[in-house]
C-alpha cells in the first residue's frame, strides 16, 4: 500500500468524523462546546495528514488550496486561540467538501 493510500484513508476517516459530530447541522458546531472542541481535533488531525500526501498528488489538485491547508493546521495547533468561528464554518461548509470530493476521487485513482 502506498503513503498517499493510507493518508487518503486516514483523511476520509477524519471528515467522516466531523461530518458525524455536526451530524448535518453545523450550528451544532457552534453551539455544542464538546462537538466544537471535537471538530476543531478531527480539523487539526486531517490537516496534518494532507501535508503528508506526495507533492505528485497535490499537483494534481491545484483546485485545493494546500498551503492553506497547511496554515490553517498551524493555526489549530499553536495559535488555537486565534481560531474565529467564521474562518472553522468556512472550512466546514466549502473546504471540507471539496477535499472530500478529491479524496474520493484518489482513493479511487490510487492503488
Amino acid at each position: 500500500m502506498n503513503d498517499d493510500r493510507e493518508w487518503l484513508t486516514f483523511m476520509l476517516e477524519c471528515i467522516e468524523r466531523i461530518d458525524g459530530y455536526i451530524d448535518g447541522d453545523v450550528d451544532r458546531f457552534v453551539q455544542d462546546d464538546v462537538v466544537h472542541d471535537a471538530v476543531l481535533r478531527r480539523l487539526e488531525i486531517l490537516t496534518d495528514a494532507a501535508s503528508h500526501l506526495s507533492e505528485a498528488l497535490r499537483e494534481r489538485h491545484p483546485e485545493i488550496d494546500w498551503s492553506g491547508i497547511t496554515g490553517f493546521r498551524n493555526v489549530l495547533a499553536h495559535a488555537y486561540r486565534r481560531v474565529d468561528v467564521e474562518s472553522a464554518l468556512r472550512v466546514i461548509e466549502t473546504g471540507l467538501p471539496e477535499l472530500h470530493t478529491v479524496v474520493d476521487a484518489e482513493l479511487g485513482r490510487v492503488t
